[in-house]
């Protein structure tokens, strides 16, 4: 085959499938039965659609007699196509519900032909087209709604970000005003960094690590059968509070601390180091400024969303829709009445056009059953 030697191949589809290699000269596939798989017909086509081929275009010829039991195969081939292409192609929910794609319309083709019927193919175009307007519609629905709770946060959440932000700069005051200042002695050496922290039983350290493990042993201690929230310490003019336990402290347990001034501001405790809790609650303080540029940043995205607005409140195809599902009531129940005829078929079509009171929108590409 390959060297031009043999001009004419006839073969199976099991004789001539897979492993076999001899497409450099073929120039046409001729398919002189249905099979039973999709797949057959695949493999068929690979002899010829393949790398190695001397000519740039081929030909697939399908013969179909009107009438015979093609028509039957062909309707296997078709609902083989649609289960396969549909769990074998990873697509977004919306074109995972089509029901015919491609190949499977190559099938629904030929069907019909083989019925004589040419409105057996029109009808699961409608079909195909009005699950994928459906389809479009709930993503609509989908994204009008949630744009509509994007403004609705918005609006919530910009109200809040003005009260965070002006308690924020209340706070960023108080930690300036009440910042660490060295302690020095006589000779001008530094006696301690200025750190004091005092307790709510009127103790004072003025040492990190004392200070962090009374912090430690108060909120491990902060046990209460009412649920309130106790001040343990005050530290450069902010409170430091925490909600009472219900139970006593089990090792390893992680409990929450707030840095409470004009805002809150919690932090976890895991009692690894008092040093470290004390570290955590400075990187707080001085942390404000960062954090209100980052609200700052969170009010213009949520001005943002509102400048944008909603999606369309309207679907744009629902015209479409309409038409298409008025469309198939008429032609479904007819195309499926093996006793109706196709002039009988083109006579409703034509009164259902010419009766139909809403707005007729054309597909962008029409298909037309005029090849038939």
């Amino acid at each position: 085959m390959n060297a031009g030697e043999i001009r004419v191949l006839i073969a199976s589809t099991e004789k001539g499938g897979t492993g076999l290699n001899f497409q450099r000269r073929l120039k046409a596939v001729h398919h002189l039965d249905v099979p039973w798989k999709p797949s057959d017909i695949i493999q068929r086509n690979g002899r010829i659609v393949r790398q190695g081929n001397i000519y740039k275009k081929v030909q697939v010829f399908h013969y179909i007699t009107t009438g015979s039991f093609d028509n039957y195969l062909w309707q296997i081939q078709e609902t083989k196509l649609k289960y396969i292409t549909q769990i074998m192609t990873s697509r977004n929910p919306v074109r995972a519900a089509e029901d015919i794609d491609e190949q499977t319309m190559t099938a629904s083709d030929f069907k019909a032909i083989a019925t004589g019927n040419p409105y057996l193919k029109l009808k699961m175009e409608l079909d195909n087209e009005y699950e994928l307007l459906v389809n479009r519609r709930k993503a609509w629905e989908r994204s009008y709604h949630d744009s509509v709770r994007r403004m609705d946060n918005a609006k919530q959440n910009l109200k809040l970000i003005d009260i965070r932000l002006e308690r924020i700069r209340e706070d960023k005051v108080t930690a300036k005003a009440n910042r660490l200042e060295p302690v020095l002695d006589e000779d001008g050496k530094v006696v301690n960094d200025g750190f004091e922290m005092t307790f709510s039983n009127g103790k004072t350290f003025t040492k990190r690590d004392a200070a962090g493990n009374q912090l430690h042993f108060d909120m491990q201690m902060n046990v209460s059968p009412e649920r309130k929230l106790v001040t343990l310490a005050t530290y450069r003019g902010f409170t430091l509070k925490m909600q009472t336990m219900e139970k006593p402290y089990k090792m390893g347990t992680i409990l929450k601390l707030s840095i409470v001034g004009a805002n809150s501001y919690p932090i976890n405790v895991d009692f690894a180091s008092p040093l470290g809790t004390i570290q955590k609650i400075n990187n707080v303080i001085a942390g404000l400024t960062k954090k209100e540029q980052s609200m700052l940043e969170d009010k213009e995205n949520y001005q943002i969303v509102l400048k944008r607005g909603l999606v369309d409140d309207t679907f744009s195809d629902q015209a479409r829709l309409d038409y298409v599902e008025a469309k198939r009531a008429v032609i479904c129940p007819l195309v499926e009445n093996e006793e109706t005829t196709t002039e009988e078929i083109e006579k409703a079509i034509a009164e259902f056009e010419k009766n139909y009171e809403g707005e007729i929108v054309a597909q962008e590409t029409v298909t037309s059953v005029e090849r038939y």
